[in-house]
């Protein structure tokens, strides 16, 4: 259940698999037992989900918060692993209202498919899909804690942005071999993908608050992604010193942050 930069894109799913799976098996067991016996699964079952729910919302805050967090925001992985920990129990809430005033069993009817009725990852996953089309005749409007930061939409945002701009810094695209490249078309190309944040911004899903926060980690992304730019430079200045024949081939000179900045706020 943890959310890591190599499935960040996959947190709505994996909110939607736990919340779904625990709908199910809560609503057969309030269906199947009574009395102490429902008591005694019924407390297995939220131990087990409250221990799902905290993996999830410990890795999200640990490793998207975190990244946030190292671009100044500081103090937000908290709030985004409450935020998480809301998210799963309103999806979980909003799937077991739906079982309560509809019969999901009731399309099984042959008679050689009725263990698929006691089968709670297929049962799970014909809720998620008859919810998801019941979604698409009477859209829900998302319900959130007031205490709640940010809403499952942002989460979802947040975590594939922090995804794209950790992979730009772990493998910055920008050509330090090329002399020709000059600071000033960098501080455009990153002029440019700001402008692109902003306009996704504008139509996306999610909250003022996440916008705001996502635009302020902007200026500390590019000073790690040109900090990541000037350790490839400082491997060409090793490669030259090895190989002199290479000079004049590849850049050697450290970033002209002055001027990316200066081109980056003109275009911006």
């Amino acid at each position: 259940m943890d959310i890591r930069f190599d499935n960040a894109e996959r947190f709505e799913t994996k909110v939607d698999d736990l919340a779904s799976r625990y709908a199910v098996l809560k609503d057969r067991i309030q269906t199947q037992y009574t009395g102490e016996k429902l008591e005694q699964e019924m407390q297995t079952l939220d131990t087990l989900y409250t221990q799902a729910k905290e993996e999830l919302a410990n890795s999200y805050a640990k490793n998207i918060g975190g990244f946030y967090e190292g671009m100044g925001q500081s103090g937000i992985a908290e709030g985004m692993k409450e935020s998480v920990l809301s998210a799963i129990d309103n999806k979980a809430n909003e799937y077991s209202s739906y079982l309560a005033e509809n019969d999901i069993y009731a399309d099984i009817t042959d008679p050689s498919k009725q263990w698929l009725k006691q089968d709670d990852g297929y049962m799970a996953a014909k809720l998620r899909e008859t919810v998801a089309v019941s979604s698409m005749d009477t859209p829900t409007t998302q319900t959130n804690n007031p205490q709640t930061l940010y809403s499952a939409n942002d989460l979802s945002f947040s975590a594939a942005y922090a995804k794209e701009l950790s992979e730009q810094i772990e493998k910055p695209e920008w050509d330090t071999y090329k002399i020709k490249e000059n600071d000033a078309n960098l501080g455009k190309y990153l002029a440019q993908q700001y402008q692109s944040l902003t306009n996704e911004l504008q139509h996306a899903d999610i909250s003022n608050q996440l916008s705001t926060l996502l635009k302020d980690s902007f200026e500390p992304f590019m000073e790690q992604f040109l900090d990541a730019l000037d350790a490839k430079i400082d491997q060409n200045r090793e490669r030259v010193a090895n190989k002199p024949w290479q000079s004049g081939l590849i850049r050697t000179q450290s970033i002209n942050r002055e001027e990316v900045y200066r081109v980056f706020r003109m275009f911006q």
